[in-house]
């Protein structure tokens, strides 16, 4: 965007602003369209995204004057056809001339989808350099066969599945799916890695240490089946690699590299997602009991920490800047470089697109200990509080070396935050207010490691009306930091 010089605003509309600008190194006028990208509740800016792929397949071409009309062979609900003749080799042709009718999100929804799916789906008599051996498999959406390149003896697995049609004609499902493996095409670079241990397994995938075989670098491969919801799409993984395309440009949040994708042999064909990040030896969890059950244990040392949560902070402050929730925030997948000193935010993925005002989300969220409240009690309105809440706890656990809150269940969870925070009134936290726990401690007598200044910011961080607490951006100015060389981060 340095290369415009922009000139005058020339319009405002619903979804942005228009400005007249100049190309500094050619001098050519354009018109630059501003606009936020305002995140659905899967993560994904549907309104952009889709005007930028309608103007890129619908760029204005000039060729329809290779074109002589003849005459109108027809006249439907969405436009006319004409029989024409290219000009140049004079092949018949036929024209469908439909007029671009806006939604109220300025896309012509039948026009898109009838272009996209008559371009993904061009009947192409392929089929018949296929053998089919056996059936392998059936679901839902349609039947796998075990099958036999005729020509080069290749075993393949075909899917067949009817298009089944929605009122405009289209099969969603079946689309859905295509333009998911189109995105993430079988690349072959797998090969190119050797797994050396693995070093995690959690719910949605497992993780391996591997080596670049050419470059010797190390990489962190994150495995995870292509699980689909009942629309074909497998939402985890694809929410993952949409948030974090769009996050990792931050030196706070785990870099990926890419995104392979490989057919198992041992699932009759089925797909596997590898996600390759940058190879970050630890994690916060791990680095806290070298000080806790190492050859000498003892407190993390105060600059460290003050460190470590100011790397956080700008992390999570990333995240909310780009209206993302992590949701998962514990010491579990925050990475350590030890030796360069730097902590990273890893697995997103929980991870949700946030919006004002808050809609409603799922009860699907990370570990209890860091889990704020409002969360474990089942509130499915929430927003950036609750990655403050976790971010508190992860604060505090830092300084004691232990949970702050070790509950084995939601209610003996809350039990323990009441206790040290006192019960809260109807107004903090509603329907809680009857269980009257008694407060037996507090902040400053649980974390007795924290200076006053870092008591205060850990009891901003745990108020119990989320909408109190304070943000990610703010902490980064809270006087705890004063003695921090900021200029490092």
């Amino acid at each position: 965007m340095e290369n415009y010089e922009k000139l005058e605003k020339e319009g405002e509309g619903t979804y942005g602003k228009v400005y007249k600008a100049k190309d500094k190194e050619t001098v050519q006028l354009v018109a630059l369209k501003k606009r936020k990208l305002e995140m659905d509740h899967e993560g994904v800016s549907p309104t952009a995204l889709r005007e930028v792929s309608l103007l890129q397949m619908l760029s204005q071409s000039e060729k329809m004057e290779k074109y002589d009309k003849l005459e109108k062979v027809g006249e439907g609900t969405y436009g006319k056809v004409y029989k024409a003749k290219d000009k140049e080799t004079g092949q018949l042709v036929a024209l469908k001339k439909r007029k671009l009718e806006m939604d109220q999100e300025g896309v012509p929804p039948t026009a898109l989808r009838e272009v996209s799916l008559l371009q993904m789906l061009p009947q192409s008599g392929k089929m018949e350099k296929y053998e089919k051996l056996e059936k392998v498999g059936e679901g839902t959406y349609g039947k796998v066969y075990k099958a036999k390149d005729k020509e080069t003896g290749q075993l393949v697995a075909l899917k067949k599945t009817k298009l089944e049609m929605d009122q405009e004609g289209v099969p969603q499902t079946a689309l859905r799916e295509v333009s998911l493996l189109q995105m993430l095409p079988q690349s072959g670079k797998m090969e190119k890695y050797e797994k050396l241990e693995k070093v995690g397994e959690g719910t949605y995938g497992k993780v391996y240490k591997a080596k670049d075989k050419e470059t010797g670098q190390l990489v962190a491969l994150k495995k995870t089946k292509l699980e689909m919801d009942q629309e074909g799409v497998p939402q985890t993984a694809l929410r993952e690699v949409s948030l974090l395309q769009m996050l990792s440009q931050s030196l706070y949040i785990v870099r990926l590299f890419c995104v392979e994708r490989v057919d198992s042999k041992k699932e009759h064909g089925k797909p596997l997602l590898y996600l390759v990040f940058e190879y970050i030896e630890t994690d916060l969890n791990k680095f806290i009991d070298t000080y806790r059950k190492g050859p000498n244990p003892g407190p993390l040392p105060p600059s460290l920490v003050q460190s470590f949560l100011y790397q956080l902070c700008k992390g999570v402050a990333h995240c909310h800047s780009h209206g993302v929730l992590h949701r998962d925030l514990k010491p579990q997948n925050l990475l350590v470089d030890k030796d360069k000193g730097i902590l990273k935010i890893a697995d997103l993925g929980l991870g949700r697109a946030f919006t004002v005002p808050l809609k409603s989300y799922t009860h699907e969220i990370g570990t209890r200990r860091y889990s704020a409240p409002e969360v474990l009690l089942g509130s499915r309105h929430y927003s950036t509080g609750v990655d403050m809440w976790s971010v508190g706890c992860i604060f505090a656990e830092m300084a004691m070396r232990q949970a702050l809150f070790p509950g084995d269940s939601d209610f003996q969870q809350l039990l323990l935050i009441f206790r040290m925070m006192g019960t809260p009134t109807e107004k903090q936290l509603p329907g809680v207010s009857s269980l009257q726990v008694k407060q037996t401690t507090n902040l400053a007598c649980a974390v007795p490691a924290l200076e006053p200044d870092g008591v205060d910011l850990l009891s901003k961080m745990l108020k119990y009306d989320p909408a109190e607490r304070i943000s990610a951006k703010a902490a980064l100015d809270h006087p705890f930091f004063n003695s921090l060389d900021k200029s490092q981060f």
